[in-house]
């Protein structure tokens, strides 16, 4: 009875202990991914802004956190075109290690949408070397106005990426909201 005991904690403790390490291990850290405090002067804690620089100076978009916008009443990136403008895209720089090369990374979101334009609204992942972007993949253009639902994309990590620049892209009229950001390499 004793042996049968001590079997099956240790089948319970490396099964635990298996699925944790695959599940952390392959996460890459977002900074501030529940989009929690407030915004500061239309910025969001620990994501970048930006714009196309056109005519209105970095005051086509609003970017800021939505309180309680998220499905289950949590807080939301939300971006809205106030003028005309080729893009806002609120970003986030993660490093990855050598190793990473060859390797896929996965992003999710959940994401809504209210009147956007043809464009979209979309994520958006740029994998850069210490010199430059080497690749560059989207999600497929959220358009309309949708209820909140789930976005992902994958791609291959070339070789000399330093690190991952993962973000949030509006590229037309409208809102659009995004909600528990995921980053994965496999």
């Amino acid at each position: 009875m004793r042996f049968f005991t001590y079997a099956l904690l240790a089948f319970t403790l490396f099964s635990v202990a298996g699925c944790q390490s695959i599940n952390t291990a392959n996460r890459l850290p977002l900074k501030n991914s529940g989009f929690e405090g407030a915004s500061i002067n239309k910025n969001v804690p620990d994501w970048d802004n930006e714009e196309h620089g056109g005519q209105w100076r970095g005051n086509a978009y609003e970017m800021i956190i939505d309180a309680n916008a998220a499905p289950e009443g949590g807080n939301a990136l939300r971006v809205t075109q106030l003028h005309k403008e080729e893009y806002g895209l609120v970003h986030q720089k993660v490093p990855v290690g050598v190793d990473a090369a060859g390797k896929t990374l996965q992003v999710s979101a959940l994401v809504r949408s209210d009147n956007i334009g043809p464009k979209g609204w979309v994520l958006v992942v740029n994998l850069n070397s210490a010199s430059g972007i080497l690749d560059q993949f989207r999600t497929t253009p959220v358009v309309g106005t949708t209820d909140w639902h789930k976005v992902e994309a994958t791609a291959t990590i070339p070789k000399g990426t330093a690190f991952v620049d993962f973000g949030f892209l509006l590229l037309d009229s409208g809102t659009g909201w995004a909600t528990k950001p995921a980053l994965s390499i496999r």
